[in-house]
């Protein structure tokens, strides 16, 4: 039966390359003009940044046209995106996955600033089983070592609790500087569970940073910085083995 009406429609195969056309159209479409040309100006301050965070964002694959049809995501973000999509269950599409980043910063994502990458490593841990079987126990121990090991590091690191972030009751620079440093560890591990996309190879302070441009989302300075990426480094190598 299925054979029988498959050869009675023509096939149309939706590539990869085809996502930032299809979120630009279904996830990302401006409600009018006026909010179109807010969006583009706004754009075009965000491509001022520095080249060497616009070269990590835009990865060897984009161009700046690209970047705009997906704005406020970055082609880093949409590449990593997408080869995640490809190991979660049917159901959990990229374009579903881009609505929910959305949604979650819904109450604080302001014009200029972008969705960082390490935002998708929170999105997918959602629900008890979010990917196939494969993946599956990759997935479960990166999410031991990260509630484990390193969540509770940057707690100690920024004396404030991940619940207490959570029931807005904790100081607001702390939160917002272990949400910041988390995004950093979130971007390794997502390195480690899909270490074929380009954007995540060769992860270094400085392109951890750019991926998680917000622009808010920067490293800080001195030890805390050299702290996070050794315990990062320490921990993927054991999830790795």
């Amino acid at each position: 039966m299925l054979k029988h009406w498959e050869a009675r429609f023509h096939r149309i195969t939706l590539e990869d390359r085809n996502l930032p056309a299809i979120a630009e159209k279904r996830v990302l479409r401006p409600v009018d003009e006026a909010a179109r040309q807010t969006l583009q100006t706004t754009f075009d301050d965000v491509m001022k940044m520095r080249k060497d965070v616009l070269d990590t964002l835009l990865t060897t694959t984009a161009d700046r046209e690209m970047f705009r049809k997906v704005y406020p995501f970055s082609p880093a973000l949409v590449q990593t995106l997408i080869a995640v999509s490809a190991a979660l269950q049917r159901e959990r599409t990229a374009l579903k996955l881009m609505l929910q980043l959305l949604v979650d910063r819904r109450a604080d994502l302001e014009l200029g600033q972008l969705i960082p990458v390490g935002d998708l490593y929170d999105a997918i841990a959602e629900g008890d089983e979010p990917f196939s079987e494969g993946m599956r126990l990759h997935f479960d121990n990166a999410k031991r070592l990260y509630n484990q090991r390193l969540l509770p590091m940057l707690e100690r690191q920024h004396g404030v609790t991940w619940e207490a972030i959570k029931f807005a009751q904790a100081d607001p620079t702390a939160a917002k500087n272990l949400r910041n440093d988390a995004r950093l560890l979130k971007t390794l591990l997502l390195g480690a569970l899909v270490p074929e996309v380009e954007s995540l190879k060769g992860l270094t302070a400085q392109r951890l940073a750019a991926l998680n441009t917000a622009p808010s989302a920067r490293l800080s300075p001195g030890a805390r910085r050299r702290t996070c990426c050794a315990n990062a480094a320490t921990g993927l190598a054991r999830l790795a083995r």
